[in-house]
């Protein structure tokens, strides 16, 4: 096995061209080093002098747990809004059995309807107290956390 290495000859321009490169994927990667996620925004974080912390942890965890609790909110809106679209369900299912209006559908089958829509709307409920529950939770941490804060 015979290798022959020969050298790269590199110009001066390209060096300066990659050096140039270089140098500014250094700085991209610093400028995104102070963009921080907080729930739905971006935030710019501000050097401290003192230390290399460049966020108080607290107050980044206050705006989270703010964010979680809007988007509770809003799945419990949902949800009662769905529960009230079922709840018209069932009373439109209710009186065509009363009104026996339609013959073309037989009166179990409307009865099952009726019993699918009211399990549906059970585990709507269901759905509804458990995130009433985390959103309560949630509540509460952000209390504790802004009572230590007002402490300091």
């Amino acid at each position: 096995m015979n290798f022959k290495f020969t050298k790269i000859q590199i110009k001066k321009n390209n060096m300066i061209f990659l050096f140039i490169i270089c140098l500014a994927l250094i700085f991209i990667n610093n400028r995104k080093s102070y963009i921080v996620y907080a729930g739905s925004n971006y935030s710019v974080v501000k050097r401290t002098e003192s230390s290399e912390i460049l966020f108080d942890c607290l107050e980044t965890k206050i705006e989270i747990l703010k964010d979680k609790i809007d988007q509770c909110s809003k799945k419990k809106n949902e949800l009662l809004k769905e529960i009230d679209t079922v709840n018209k369900e069932l009373l439109l299912l209710n009186l065509r059995i009363k009104n026996k209006s339609n013959f073309n559908v037989s009166k179990s089958f409307l009865k099952y309807q009726i019993s699918c829509l009211k399990a549906k709307k059970n585990n709507l409920k269901t759905n509804l107290y458990e995130l009433s529950l985390e959103q309560i939770e949630l509540e509460l941490k952000l209390r504790k956390k802004l009572d230590f804060l007002k402490k300091k």
